[in-house]
């Protein structure tokens, strides 16, 4: 799989005790006080999620070795809403790339037609489904969390009424509040409160 393009530190502005991490189905921004990364993946239009998870940890650690210490007290994941991304509960390996929808109760039922393999292994426990914050909160917390800022494109209420499954969905999450915290050793050493944010509108 190819490596995420080099990023490059650039100044920002920002708290020096938040580490943000902006995730999109094909990129992504990581700031931290006065510095600021970015990193693409192959494939921007269905981009492999593994391949996000590593522009991620690029990103926050050419912030992270350009702020210096004493580093983040929190880490807040803003993420692009209209994406769908499926991971395996034990693994978080992905099946499937990025997907992007306007509507993921219609995508992830549609999925029993498209994807009867993947959508089997579902029903049956293996894989979660949510976007792309989702994706990263499971990955920054090795997989103990399964979380999602409810917004227009996902709508939890239409999933279940549109028969997905319960336990492949995410919980719903408050925004801008703490709702899990990161495990060092699969987020660059560091064990501090995560938060979920939407984009700004617009």
């Amino acid at each position: 799989m190819p490596a995420a393009s080099p990023g490059s530190v650039f100044p920002g502005s920002g708290d020096p005790g938040v580490l943000v991490v902006r995730v999109g189905a094909g990129a992504v921004a990581a700031s931290l006080g006065a510095a600021t990364a970015r990193r693409t993946v192959p494939d921007a239009d269905r981009p492999e999620p593994g391949a996000l998870w590593r522009a991620t940890l690029a990103a926050a650690l050419e912030v992270l070795d350009a702020a210096g210490p004493p580093g983040p007290t929190t880490v807040e994941v803003v993420g692009d809403g209209g994406t769908v991304v499926w991971w395996d509960v034990d693994t978080l390996g992905s099946p499937l790339p990025v997907a992007r929808t306007e509507d993921a109760a219609a995508h992830l039922a549609g999925l029993a037609a498209t994807e009867p393999h993947t959508w089997a292994l579902a029903v049956a426990g293996r894989y979660a489904a949510g976007d792309v914050a989702s994706y990263l909160v499971a990955r920054m917390t090795r997989g103990l969390e399964h979380l999602l800022l409810p917004g227009p494109a996902w709508d939890l209420g239409r999933c279940r009424d549109a028969g997905v499954p319960a336990d492949i969905l995410p919980e719903p999450a408050p925004r801008g509040v703490p709702v899990a915290t990161t495990d060092p050793a699969t987020f660059l050493g560091l064990a501090v409160p995560l938060t979920l944010r939407a984009p700004p509108a617009g």
